[in-house]
């Protein structure tokens, strides 16, 4: 099964790698300015000091990294799917469908409420007031909508509203 990456791992990777990027930047410009200037970090090493100036670079690379950055992503997305589970009574079952679920703002279920497939299609429109059945597999065009036994236009803001975002 293929894995596809998600938006946030998208984005922390490139946050990770313009870090690293700039990191090691900074810690070479500091190691060849010492380098330069024949500063010691430490006088009573026995080392050289271009070895001595090369360790601090390395240092400074290795204590700048974000080690909780993972950590962070991860309890944020765990945190996310708490709430889903106490507000939505929604169960995801990996922390990427937390993101994923995110940035929806129609969501479809079938009747027992599960995505088994991915693919859906609208058959009927329940609005306060009014129930509407599409025609055509679901591809509803303005004279296929049903409201009844009557094919209706639809113009109501309501129906608007639901079949643009359908």
């Amino acid at each position: 099964k293929e894995r596809k990456s998600t938006p946030l791992t998208d984005k922390v990777s490139s946050l990770v790698l313009n870090f690293t990027k700039f990191t090691v930047g900074v810690a070479t410009v500091l190691s060849a300015t010492c380098i330069g200037l024949r500063r010691i970090p430490d006088p009573n090493s026995s080392s050289s000091f271009v070895l001595q100036n090369l360790m601090l670079g390395l240092e400074l690379c290795i204590a700048v990294i974000p080690e909780g950055l993972p950590i962070v992503c991860a309890l944020a997305l765990n945190s996310g799917m708490k709430a889903m589970k106490e507000i939505c009574n929604t169960r995801a079952r990996t922390m990427s469908a937390v993101e994923c679920l995110s940035s929806v703002d129609v969501f479809c279920t079938d009747k027992t409420g599960t995505l088994t497939t991915g693919k859906m299609t609208v058959v009927g429109v329940y609005v306060p007031g009014s129930e509407f059945r599409l025609l055509a597999d679901g591809q509803a065009v303005k004279d296929d909508i049903c409201a009844g036994q009557r094919s209706v236009v639809y113009d109501g803001p309501e129906l608007d509203l639901i079949m643009s975002s359908a």
